[in-house]
């Protein structure tokens, strides 16, 4: 904050905060100084209470950390191998061909609905062997709250 107050500048910050109970809080400053006579005279700010955005923000990130784990685990890919790549390389070479149309298919009409309904589903494993598995489609906003990501958790039947 000297810097800012040296400069004269609006000052933002997220800082930890330790209640004398041990209860562990995060908070976000936000100031901007306050001019009179070509000089500061003082600074006005706010302090926002982000505790709950940091707490979910790391149980997101844990949730990812294991569902990554699990699908390489599943898949025998790392996650650096799968990023980029097209759902096609977890289709077993049998309906390679003809997934891109089904993946259209639900791009156009999105809405939550199990996979390959009525159908017993396998998927590929990078050492080209296949499991049985249950697909779930659900289409989520991105961050830009434009764009639409399609997620499908696998579950293994085998």
């Amino acid at each position: 904050m000297s810097t800012a107050t040296d400069a004269a500048v609006p000052y933002r910050d997220r800082v930890r905060i330790v209640w004398p109970s041990g209860e562990l809080r995060w908070a976000e400053i936000r100031a901007a100084p306050v001019l009179g006579d070509g000089k500061q005279l003082s600074y006005v700010g706010t302090v926002e209470d982000l505790t709950e955005a940091v707490n979910a923000q790391r149980q997101r990130d844990e949730l990812q950390a294991r569902l990554h784990a699990q699908t390489e685990r599943l898949f025998g890919y790392r996650r650096d191998e799968l990023i980029g790549q097209p759902a096609e390389i977890l289709v077993p070479d049998a309906i390679k061909a003809s997934h891109p149309a089904y993946r259209a298919g639900y791009v156009a009409e999105p809405r939550p609905r199990p996979m390959g309904n009525g159908l017993e589903l396998v998927a590929r494993h990078r050492d080209g062997s296949t499991f049985r598995c249950e697909i779930s489609l659900s289409t989520i906003a991105g961050r830009d709250h434009v764009r639409r990501k399609v997620i499908g958790p696998v579950l293994t039947a085998s």
